[in-house]
């Protein structure tokens, strides 16, 4: 149970980062100097989209290890 709250807090952190990062887009669309901004903060959209993911790929195994082991 403990490991599951840790792996909520951890992912949850993730999420709040992809939504700041997201909201930055956003609001960079109207900068001045837009295209190098732009693909900054696209490439941490990016990471944290792929962060997301291992963090998913991570608990999946991981029930799979728990259920297998029963």
């Amino acid at each position: 149970m403990a490991s599951a709250k840790i792996f909520a807090r951890h992912f949850a952190r993730l999420s709040d980062e992809y939504n700041k990062d997201l909201l930055d887009y956003k609001s960079l669309t109207q900068a001045s100097n837009v295209d190098r901004e732009l693909r900054s903060k696209q490439l941490e959209l990016e990471a944290d989209v792929k962060r997301l993911l291992e963090a998913e790929q991570q608990l999946h195994a991981g029930r799979e290890l728990a259920y297998g082991s029963g």
